[in-house]
């Protein structure tokens, strides 16, 4: 496991903030503490790479309560 820090959240994906830098397409697993301490683990395709930034992943068969989690911790964390 290495350092991260998840930049950005939305229902499809995240932005993982880390200097490990997967392959485009490779499969990951995410843990992620969501704000009302719900522990997400998700696989995720790495879609997007940005050498010592981070990458972007997408969430792969989500199910449908993890899914509504998310959902409702953006919501959250949006502004109103």
């Amino acid at each position: 496991m290495a350092p991260c820090r998840i930049g950005d959240l939305s229902t499809g994906g995240c932005f993982i903030e880390t200097r490990s830098q997967p392959a485009l397409g490779d499969i990951v697993t995410v843990t992620i503490r969501l704000p009302d301490g719900h522990l997400l683990e998700a696989g995720a395709e790495v879609v997007s790479t940005f050498p010592s930034i981070g990458f972007g992943a997408r969430f792969l068969d989500l199910p449908e309560r993890e899914a509504q989690l998310v959902a409702d911790a953006v919501a959250r964390l949006l502004p109103t």
